[in-house]
């Protein structure tokens, strides 16, 4: 892949996360309430809502949620910044082709399961994040091996190793979560999943700010 078309990537990594934090942000403030921790809580709670909390028409706690729309918008933002993020990342540490098409397709996949997320419901819904999990966890953990490797800027170095620690936790809280039938909520898996958005967004923020750059030059199939 050439320096221009990454710059486009990076661009559009940029102005969807840009987009999908403000529709989030709008769709959080017009939340009515309800969390599985607490259903009659007024508002939106940063740390213990989940994100498919603000995509139903419904909130938790029984009244119209009229921001749901808005977050659907944010989910569908999210993804495609996602999309071209896991497409550009391999930039980091050219010419290792088997390491970027890892990260491409187990990447691609995870997006695709990201976005089936707001429209999936009862057991269609937990394929649905697992497919964007597992995968992404995949993607993630290749790039994060690479960018220990061929990466000397410390702040993605830091952001992804943030999101791949939320993701696995999360996941695994998530399974034992579906495995209980539903029946429970810690109240870490949903602190959890939100770290690792806020992760995931740094990491591809500080990559796409990177492809910025005036004159990069690639030694030893790293750009540096």
């Amino acid at each position: 892949m050439s320096f221009r078309p990454i710059r486009y990537g990076a661009a559009i990594v940029l102005a969807m996360m840009v987009t999908g934090l403000t529709l989030l942000a709008l769709a959080m403030y017009v939340y009515p309430g309800g969390t599985e921790l607490d259903r009659h809580c007024v508002g939106h709670s940063f740390w213990f809502n989940f994100l498919c909390d603000l995509m139903g028409e419904r909130a938790l706690n029984g009244s119209f949620n009229p921001g749901h729309s808005l977050a659907r918008a944010a989910m569908a933002a999210f993804s495609v910044g996602l999309c071209a993020f896991w497409l550009i990342l391999p930039a980091e540490f050219a010419r290792h082709r088997a390491t970027a098409a890892t990260i491409r397709v187990a990447g691609a996949i995870s997006v695709a399961g990201f976005l089936a997320v707001p429209i999936a419901s009862g057991p269609l819904h937990a394929i649905a994040v697992f497919t964007a999990a597992v995968p992404g966890v995949i993607a993630g953990s290749v790039g994060l091996a690479a960018t220990l490797r061929y990466v000397r800027y410390k702040l993605p170095l830091a952001a992804a190793c943030g999101s791949i620690g939320a993701a696995t936790v999360d996941s695994i809280l998530y399974a034992q979560r579906v495995i209980n039938d539903y029946r429970s909520c810690p109240p870490a898996l949903p602190v959890f999943q939100r770290l690792t958005l806020l992760f995931v967004l740094l990491w591809a923020a500080t990559t796409a700010l990177r492809a910025f750059r005036p004159s990069p030059i690639v030694q030893n199939g790293a750009l540096k």
